[in-house]
């Protein structure tokens, strides 16, 4: 295994996020349990609570650090406390290095599976034009497929 990284510093995991059912604001946690085949613990997409659909739901979503900042140049504004509904935000990492990648976060390992764009239900909670300046390219979904707490600040390897 090594670091992802699109800079000197190695890849880690910046934040995260769940809520316990759709349309609840987001919360940020500083530690959670991945469940294998579930998602992230009491999340929506683990209790099945938020958006789920067997072939377009997802156990977790993952954003980066990358595509919040080109998002917030294009004059949206902070996307902050969760606004972007993705789950995980990951650090020191061009978003196009997970596509296709299995990853270790901690002591849980995450396997790609598609892309997720943003959807314009951000248009109504955070201001008019998020979703399209994230951009169709941003966000992907990851099924958890080794149980294990993460924490902030953990590391993110590919494994090989």
């Amino acid at each position: 295994m090594f670091p992802l990284s699109w800079s000197s510093q190695p890849a880690s995991l910046h934040s995260i996020f769940i809520c316990e059912s759709a349309g609840q604001a987001m919360q940020s946690v500083s530690s959670i349990l991945a469940v294998e085949a579930e998602g992230l613990l009491g999340d929506r997409y683990q209790t099945r609570k938020g958006y789920w659909d067997p072939v377009e739901g997802c156990q977790v979503t993952i954003i980066t650090m990358h595509e919040l900042i080109r998002a917030q140049k294009k004059a949206v504004g902070s996307l902050s406390l969760g606004q972007h509904r993705r789950n995980l935000v990951l650090d020191s990492i061009h978003p196009k290095k997970l596509i296709n990648q299995k990853l270790h976060i901690g002591e849980a390992t995450f396997q790609f599976e598609k892309p997720r764009p943003p959807c314009g239900y951000l248009d109504q909670i955070v201001a008019k034009g998020t979703a399209k300046a994230l951009g169709k390219g941003s966000g992907f979904c990851f099924k958890v497929i080794k149980t294990g707490q993460i924490t902030v600040g953990d590391d993110v390897v590919i494994c090989s």
